[in-house]
């Protein structure tokens, strides 16, 4: 028989004894992005509807960069990540990170920013999203912005107070490094650094939008619900549509017209006719005044369109007298007597980006000029007394959003990025 040099001792305790030698592996370690994105995935019990923030996570590209602090997204749904920054984080705050930019997407704050101070408007959404975020149950890096109006206000109405107060709470912790992550993508974007173009963030929040739909909706077939936020969002988006606000406005001016004899003024547009005026009863508003408000919070193409739709409504009950009074915190511009018809004698809408005052604005109007009937065009994020300042005109009140006056009329205009 063979002999075999150095062979393995064999025991009854240990019938073969191994090696207890370990190799060096050489497979890197898993960072607390990719282990949060896994977690976000499968869901965790404290932290609401972290799916529906992971399906929509995985239309945002991401970018694995260190010229941003922490994290940020731009107007072209990417979103931009320091590896380094997310390992002084705990996994927990990583999620919470992700879910806040993916937040940023799904509420449309880049078509929202409507030529807004970034800076402030960046405050706002974040006091808005970090409350929400909270209350949801995820946790927040220390020292991100905690702004108790994040629970009362609207993203617009705050933005409005910050402009009115004109300075920003200052930074605690690390808040320095966690304020900005709304961004162009030149400053940290590899590949395509072009600057989204407004008609391309629409279509990127839209985008996303769908993608939160679709996500809310498989979320409910595997759990039943979605948290509060989400599911208001949801059924704001999925709500049938609306009675559109140019037929509700034209009800209620014809509601409050007074069928009186009137010598109306010949439409321009039939000058080719003979006109005879007449004594036939037709209804009429009296004294008109069309008020936009041009603080920004509208776009000037959704005022311009809004605008010369109530002015072609204004055909079926023609004023008297027809003003075009615009305002932000003040008075902006008062056109008496214009005429409805005549699109080259119609003054340009200004826009004004800055705070909201109407009723301000409306105490600078003389007493002649004081209409029977207002129709104000606004977002409604401005400051109400109890009773209206001109006590005997009639308000009808265009909302943006969701709001309502509380006097007069107030009718929903909904837009294009809610």
């Amino acid at each position: 028989m063979p002999t075999v040099s150095n062979p393995i001792p064999v025991t009854k305790e240990s019938p073969m004894k191994m090696s207890t030698k370990r190799t060096t592996s050489t497979r890197p370690a898993t960072s607390k992005l990719d282990r949060a994105m896994a977690q976000m995935a499968i869901g965790t019990p404290n932290e609401q509807s972290m799916r529906v923030f992971f399906s929509v996570l995985c239309q945002c590209p991401l970018v694995l960069t260190d010229a941003v602090p922490i994290a940020a997204i731009d107007a072209k749904n990417r979103i931009y990540c320091n590896p380094a920054a997310f390992e002084s984080l705990t996994p927990a705050e990583v999620r919470g990170v992700l879910a806040h930019e993916v937040f940023h997407g799904i509420f449309g704050h880049f078509p929202r920013l409507q030529g807004r101070d970034p800076q402030r408007w960046n405050y706002a959404t974040d006091a808005i999203i970090n409350a929400q975020l909270t209350d949801m149950g995820y946790t927040l890096p220390d020292g991100v912005i905690r702004d108790p109006r994040g629970r009362t206000h609207t993203e617009e109405a705050l933005y409005a107070e910050l402009e009115q107060a004109g300075t920003l709470p200052p930074p605690t912790g690390r808040a320095e490094s966690l304020k900005g992550d709304l961004t162009d993508a030149p400053a940290c974007g590899p590949g395509d650094d072009a600057p989204a173009t407004p008609a391309e963030a629409q279509q990127a929040h839209e985008t996303l939008q769908r993608a939160f739909v679709r996500a809310v909706q498989q979320e409910q077939r595997m759990a039943g619900t979605v948290a509060g936020p989400l599911a208001q969002l949801y059924a704001d988006l999925t709500a049938p549509p609306p009675v559109p606000w140019r037929d509700l406005l034209n009800d209620c001016l014809l509601g409050m017209a007074a069928h009186d004899a009137s010598w109306t003024r010949p439409n321009k547009r039939l000058r080719r006719f003979a006109y005879l005026p007449s004594t036939q009863a037709q209804p009429s508003l009296g004294h008109v005044t069309v008020l936009l408000d041009v603080s920004g919070s509208i776009s000037h193409a959704e005022l311009s369109d809004a605008r010369g739709h109530i002015l072609g409504l204004l055909d079926q009950c023609p004023p008297a007298r027809l003003d075009l009074l615009t305002a932000d915190t003040r008075l902006v511009q008062l056109d008496r007597d214009i005429d409805r018809h005549d699109p080259d004698t119609l003054p340009p809408t200004p826009v004004t980006h800055g705070g909201t005052h109407l009723e301000a604005a409306m105490a600078e109007v003389e007493a002649d000029d004081i209409p029977d009937v207002c129709i104000v065009l606004t977002d409604g994020c401005t400051p109400y007394s109890d009773t209206p300042p001109w006590p005997d005109t009639r308000f009808v009140w265009v909302m943006s959003t969701t709001q309502t006056a509380p006097y007069g009329t107030s009718i929903p205009m909904p837009r294009s990025h809610t």
